[in-house]
């Protein structure tokens, strides 16, 4: 059973690449990492809602194109979701189309150089955009929000723990989750005294020198990922 859902969903990885900007290597790359993921990670296959992937090259079309794209093949597909590949650093024009059916955003040199790290936020959370784009999103967000709708979390993700400690892992993200010293303290059940040591050797780590600092620094180097 297992093996059919990855052959599905391998079956399933279509791209929408009218310029040709990404290579046939890179395209077989993308399918072979994802059956390796699926296969390596049996809890991915409970998950996973949307059984198609479309890695589309925005640069390949004018806005109106693209929108009409989306709207038809939304209301076509529901099980697809959408990734946005442009060939620079996205600009913050491609933030709107995530209203479709649109789950990732990144440039193709990320995508190649990080492709595990995206392609497990799409399984797992739907959602992967270029470190980048996270703050201006964030702040488009908080202009727009409800006051009683919360901001969506940013949420570290797995592979930090090769460079901090368990300890400092908790620490940053509930620093992320926008607590303050006490408050990390208390929900630690730890004094001040170590909190303020392992938020020492965070910001060591991510070269910042205040809180605010470490958290833009931790999203500009891909360690967090905005969660719907």
């Amino acid at each position: 059973m297992g093996n059919n859902r990855v052959n599905q969903l391998e079956n399933d990885v279509l791209f929408m690449d009218p310029t040709e900007q990404i290579s046939i290597a890179v395209k077989e790359r993308i399918n072979k990492r994802l059956s390796l993921l699926l296969t390596e990670n049996d809890n991915l296959l409970a998950t996973i809602k949307k059984n198609r992937l479309f890695f589309v090259t925005a640069d390949g079309f004018s806005e109106k194109k693209l929108r009409h794209l989306l709207t038809e093949d939304m209301q076509n597909d529901k099980k697809a979701s959408y990734v946005l590949i442009s060939k620079d650093t996205p600009s913050f024009e491609l933030l709107p189309f995530l209203e479709y059916s649109v789950g990732g955003i990144v440039s193709l040199s990320f995508l190649e150089r990080y492709m595990d790290i995206v392609l497990k936020s799409l399984l797992l959370h739907e959602i992967f955009l270029e470190p980048s784009l996270h703050l201006e999103l964030i702040n488009e967000i908080q202009k727009k929000r409800d006051k009683k709708r919360q901001i969506n979390r940013l949420q570290l993700i797995e592979e930090s723990h090769c460079i901090f400690s368990e300890k400092e892992m908790d620490v940053l993200q509930l620093i992320l989750d926008g607590y303050s010293m006490n408050e990390i303290a208390r929900k630690l059940y730890f004094a001040n005294s170590p909190i303020a040591t392992h938020v020492g050797a965070i910001m060591k780590k991510l070269n910042a020198n205040d809180r605010t600092t470490a958290v833009r620094k931790a999203i500009e180097n891909g360690l967090v990922v905005a969660k719907k």
